[in-house]
């Protein structure tokens, strides 16, 4: 039951009867606390700005809504309106979450941000950034989030059958099984008219490089596919602040 910010949720069970005497009680939900930590300098040596960030715990039931932070006061931010249930962090706009099916394209993260990458978040000094949150019955602990900066890149070039450099072919990065739950991981581009892509702000670890000619849009999310398609993959090894070249063959769909 959700109204004007209010919210109630309880665990139900259905059998062969009616449903009788269940009883919500409406709440405006817990706060948190947190911090934003920021590790390393630009190429430049200055401190990016990170004003522009917002936190927020994204939740797993789709009937719950999202709790984002205010603007950060220094490095400090407050979130309010969170209820009972099962979390993922989000750092927007660096580690968005992509949710589906269906996928939808998000937009491109600022120029100024596109370096950056979370490399740890913490609840209540408990590492949360994979697994995610859960909430019951507690008031949530403060949250540390810990982003780098120094992004790996990953440059290159898609290759036709002839070849020949393939303008408008779609790229895509997936992590390895193992952190398949971050959606944050993924990323993608289209080539450029002389077959060119660039993936900036890569967090150091394995990945698998794809390429097609025509894919539908965000399918690399889903888990069958990427299944069906795993030892096509060019493996990729991402460092922290390196930036890798490749050039990668284009994989033919059915249309």
């Amino acid at each position: 039951a959700f109204t004007q910010g209010m919210a109630a949720m309880v665990p139900l069970e259905v059998s062969n009867g009616n449903a009788e005497g269940v009883r919500l009680v409406l709440s405006p939900g817990s706060s948190s606390t947190g911090t934003v930590i920021l590790e390393g300098r630009t190429a430049s040596g200055q401190i990016p700005d990170i004003s522009a960030l917002r936190i927020s715990l994204v939740p797993e039931h789709p009937q719950l809504s999202s709790a984002t932070s205010g603007p950060l006061m220094g490095n400090s931010f407050t979130m309010a309106g969170i209820h009972p249930g099962d979390y993922r962090v989000g750092v927007n706009p660096v580690l968005r979450l992509v949710t589906g099916p269906p996928y939808s394209p998000l937009p491109p993260v600022p120029a100024a941000l596109e370096d950056l990458y979370v490399k740890s978040v913490r609840m209540g000094g408990e590492e949360v950034l994979e697994r995610g949150v859960h909430l019951q019955g507690q008031p949530p602990r403060e949250i540390e989030v810990v982003i780098r900066v120094n992004g790996g890149i990953l440059q290159g070039t898609v290759l036709d059958r002839r070849q020949q450099p393939l303008p408008n072919a779609v790229v895509a990065i997936i992590p390895a099984p193992t952190m398949r739950r971050r959606t944050d991981l993924y990323k993608s581009a289209l080539t450029d008219a002389a077959g060119r892509f660039r993936l900036v702000g890569l967090a150091p670890g394995e990945y698998r490089l794809f390429s097609w000619d025509y894919i539908e849009d965000g399918i690399w999310f889903d888990s069958e596919f990427v299944s069906s398609i795993e030892t096509r993959g060019k493996s990729i090894r991402i460092s922290e602040g390196a930036t890798e070249s490749v050039e990668l063959s284009v994989m033919l769909e059915d249309r």
